[in-house]
């Protein structure tokens, strides 16, 4: 069934199929924290220049959806119609526990993502605020708060910047 599947699917069917864009042959790794696509696929393999994971498509979905290598197979098999024989069966509830994990975790992040966001716009106001109330007479009252707003907002502005 190997040769069969790699004589039909190309890594781009795959990465088609299971959502991921792509640019100039170039992905988001789904295996680590990539926000800049790093894998390449090839015809019929990937290689990923961030966490160095490599293989052919048929072990792309092994990876992806945790499945040994004939569930795989025949986890493309059905997803694709190719109607290939096979007598592998394939654990659905296990494909959907994967799916639903990896999409808790993004709903997560986004909801820290957002979050954030919002700090960051008070740490904005209130810095805005404060350098208002800054006269010759009261500077040092305020000059060290708004470093300190300023400090804070830099570091909650590198952590979103490398969220995603």
């Amino acid at each position: 069934m190997k040769e069969q599947i790699l004589s039909i699917i190309s890594m781009r069917d795959i990465a088609d199929k299971y959502g991921y864009k792509i640019k100039n042959n170039m992905i988001c790794c789904p295996f680590h924290n990539d926000k800049t696509a790093s894998m390449k696929i090839y015809d019929k393999s990937f290689y990923c220049f961030g966490c160095n994971k490599t293989g052919d498509l048929i072990q792309f979905v092994e990876y992806l959806f945790n499945l040994n290598f004939k569930e795989a197979m025949q986890k493309i098999n059905l997803d694709f119609n190719l109607n290939l024989s096979s007598n592998i069966k394939i654990d659905y509830d296990k494909i959907k526990s994967i799916q639903e994990e990896k999409q808790r975790k993004e709903k997560q992040k986004n909801i820290i993502f957002q979050q954030k966001c919002d700090i960051l716009l008070s740490y904005n106001k209130y810095i805005k605020y404060f350098s208002k109330k800054i006269n010759k007479n009261n500077w040092e009252n305020y000059t060290h708060i708004i470093a300190f707003l300023k400090d804070k907002a830099e570091l909650l502005e590198y952590e979103l910047e490398n969220m995603y």
